[in-house]
C-alpha cells in the first residue's frame, strides 16, 4: 500500500513510512517481489521497489491462485487414484462393507479418517502402540485434531507409563478415559465411529485392519464399549 500511494522508493524510506523494522520491510519486500507483485530497479547502485498497477496485481494474484489449484486438483487426482491400492480386499455381504487393510499407510489413513469422523469409543494398548517416537508424533497429531474439533470420545486404555504420557497430552473436555490392569493385555485396537468398527492388530511387524460398515453391527459394538465402560466405574 505505501508503494501504490507514494510510488518509487528505497527500502529505507519504505520502513520510515510504515514505521516498521527495517528486518521487517526487506522481508516483506521480498516476498512480495517472489510473487510478482512489486518490482525493484537499481539506480547509481541504489535499489528502489515500486508496486504494479492494481490491475496487474490482481491478474498475478489469480494466475498464481489458479496454478496452486491446479496443482492441488493433481495431488488429489493423484491421491484418489491410489487409495484403492491400499485395500487388500473389499468385500460386500448383504448391508456389510468390509475393508482388508495391510498396510501402515493404509491403516493410519483409515485411522484418521474414523478419529475425525465424530463421536468415538476406543479400546487400546497404549505400550503396545506408543513404542517410539513416530506413533507417538500421530498420537499427538489426532489428539491436536480431535481437541480442535472437541470430539465427544470415550477411551479405554490398558495401564502404564505410555498411557500416562497420552493420558497427558490430551485437550479435550470431551475426551475421557478410563483404564484397566496392566495385566489385560490388548492385541488389537478397535475404534468405533458413527457408522464404522476399525479393527487393528497392534503387532508392528504384521500390520492388519480390518474396516466393518454396518449400523446394527456398530450399535452392537458400542453397546458392549459401554458396557465395559459402565463396568469401570
Amino acid at each position: 500500500m505505501c508503494l501504490l500511494e507514494e510510488g518509487e522508493l528505497v527500502a529505507s524510506v519504505v520502513a520510515k513510512k510504515t514505521k516498521l523494522k527495517r528486518p521487517t520491510v526487506y522481508a516483506a519486500l521480498e516476498s512480495l517481489m517472489q510473487r510478482g507483485i512489486i518490482k525493484n530497479n537499481k539506480f547509481a547502485k541504489v535499489m528502489f521497489f515500486s508496486a504494479h498497477t492494481p490491475e496487474m496485481v490482481g491478474k498475478v494474484l489469480k494466475a498464481r491462485a489458479e496454478k496452486d489449484y491446479a496443482k492441488q486438483q493433481g495431488v488429489a487426482d493423484q491421491l484418489a487414484a491410489q487409495l484403492p491400492s491400499y485395500y487388500k480386499d473389499t468385500t460386500k455381504e448383504g448391508d456389510f462393507t468390509i475393508n482388508t487393510l495391510t498396510n501402515l499407510d493404509a491403516i493410519f489413513i483409515q485411522i484418521e479418517e474414523t478419529l475425525l469422523s465424530g463421536a468415538l469409543d476406543v479400546c487400546f494398548d497404549p505400550q503396545e502402540v506408543l513404542r517410539d517416537a513416530n506413533k507417538k508424533a500421530i498420537a499427538k497429531f489426532y489428539l491436536g485434531a480431535t481437541g480442535k474439533k472437541k470430539t465427544q470420545i470415550r477411551e479405554i486404555l490398558v495401564d502404564g507409563p505410555e498411557a500416562d504420557w497420552y493420558e497427558s497430552k490430551i485437550n479435550n473436555p470431551n475426551h475421557k478415559i478410563k483404564r484397566i490392569a496392566k495385566s489385560k493385555k490388548l492385541h488389537s485396537a478397535m475404534v468405533i465411529s458413527k457408522n464404522a468398527v476399525l479393527l487393528v492388530n497392534q503387532d508392528q511387524d504384521n500390520p492388519v485392519g480390518i474396516k466393518i460398515r454396518h449400523e446394527k453391527f456398530t450399535h452392537s459394538m458400542r453397546t458392549l464399549h459401554s458396557a465395559l465402560w459402565d463396568n469401570l466405574d
